[in-house]
């Protein structure tokens, strides 16, 4: 009699079919290991954090001028980011080359462990799956080499070495179909530590209604901004509540993408004796770029005595209170005070609290606006001129007032000075 055949089992067999096990194996099921959650993502350790802001709105091109909320929620967002904890650097209306120069600037003050925000709104376009920034002085040709790639500014925070990358584009998204050119696909570091946040989705418009507060999109990202969430949680609220606030033939959709392993928060406290040395460093920078006069002497002439005080509005924009107190036995009628700057520097009176100043410490004050700080290549010194009636007669004099660096002029102009040499400092970031 032929011996029967083998029951082939299972669990006894290995690659090549042969029998290593008893056949009388009696199969066991696998004891269930208890189900468990999935471990939420751990929590970095922040050693900084870092916003740049910029807010463009007046274009030289007239057509593309309109924008009306560019610069209110470049200031809203600022005003934001620094109750939170960042150092902010906020700039308004750059041109190409002072948007460069801005990056470059920002990422200095990056490094190891460190919160890297950028939001930009203004003018924008998408081509070849790439989004552009259009500087102040673009034209309508939206050429590649006139415009700031959002791709390359990423590529650069990441050669920082930071803990988080965020770059909020609150600008249009339209393609350029007839636009011919090699994509350029953006390289993302191992980290996984990258979000991009689209104020619309690709083929989009970015809308601004009039009488808001903000633009669309700015509207509602600070409704959410300061919560303690995880950051892509709150872009999916920013991006439900602009949908459902889109009208009908206005249609807005935000997006946004994300790498990011770790629970980033923009809420996430600052540790800086992570980094004490590198945190300092930070911070000389960063104070440097905010430099203002602390006390500038006050003028004292024909019984007039006229003080000033300087506060930042943008990194880039400070405002000056001039003050005028009188201290002769009779008014002052008819007074016109003047601050003349230097090109390309630009002044806007803000407030005026009268037009005449009383007798015996009686006060006039007016503020006046400084923008385009960022073209200073010296120095700023302003001429301070008053014109006023006095017992019927009509009198005038001038003052120099010396300003020095404020704010970012000192950063920019030794930054354009190592560029125009060719030349860049000693750090990993030079890409832009």
């Amino acid at each position: 009699m032929e011996p029967r055949p083998q029951v082939r089992h299972p669990a006894t067999d290995n690659q090549n079919g042969s029998d290593h096990g008893e056949t009388n194996v009696i199969l066991q099921p696998a004891l269930r290991q208890p189900s468990t959650c999935p471990e939420s993502p751990s929590r970095p350790v922040v050693s900084d954090k870092v916003a740049l802001v910029i807010g463009n709105q007046q274009y030289d091109c007239d057509k593309l001028q309109g924008l009306f909320y560019s610069e209110k929620d470049a200031f809203d967002v600022a005003q934001v980011l620094y109750s939170l904890g960042f150092k902010v650097v906020a700039l308004v209306n750059l041109t190409l080359s002072e948007m460069r120069i801005a990056v470059l600037s920002f990422c200095r003050l990056l490094g190891k462990g460190v919160y890297g925000v950028l939001y930009y709104a203004g003018h924008g376009y998408e081509d070849g799956g790439e989004n552009f920034l259009l500087p102040v002085d673009a034209n309508l040709k939206y050429e590649r080499q006139d415009s700031l790639r959002a791709q390359e500014i990423l590529e650069t925070m990441q050669a920082c070495d930071t803990a988080l990358n965020l770059l909020i584009i609150d600008s249009c998204r339209i393609r350029l179909p007839k636009k011919k050119g090699s994509v350029q696909y953006c390289k993302r570091g191992p980290k996984g530590n990258n979000i991009f946040a689209y104020s619309c989705c690709s083929q989009q418009e970015a809308y601004e209604e009039p009488g808001q507060s903000n633009g669309l999109y700015a509207l509602h990202l600070l409704r959410h901004i300061r919560r303690n969430e995880r950051i892509e949680l709150i872009l999916m609220d920013v991006a439900r509540d602009v949908s459902h606030a889109s009208q009908r033939n206005l249609i807005q959709r935000p997006c946004h993408e994300s790498d990011s392993v770790a629970d980033c928060r923009l809420t996430d406290p600052i540790v800086p004796t992570a980094l004490t040395e590198e945190f300092e460093e930070r911070m000389k920078l960063w104070n440097q770029a905010h430099f203002l006069p602390d006390a500038i002497p006050a003028i004292r002439q024909d019984g007039l005595i006229i003080s000033f005080e300087c506060r930042p509005v943008f990194s880039n924009v400070m405002e000056i209170t001039i003050t005028a107190l009188n201290t002769n036995p009779v008014p002052l009628h008819q007074v016109v005070m003047e601050l003349e700057v230097p090109h390309p520097v630009m002044a806007k009176v803000r407030r005026l609290s009268g037009e005449g100043i009383p007798e015996n410490g009686g006060l006039l004050q007016q503020v006046v606006e400084l923008s385009r700080l960022q073209k200073l290549l010296d120095p700023l010194v302003v001429t301070f001129k008053i014109f006023y009636l006095m017992d019927n007669e009509t009198r005038d004099w001038q003052a120099p007032v010396r300003l020095g660096c404020p704010l970012v002029s000192s950063v920019f102009v030794q930054w354009d000075w190592w560029i125009t040499c060719g030349r860049l400092p000693g750090v990993k970031c030079t890409q832009v």
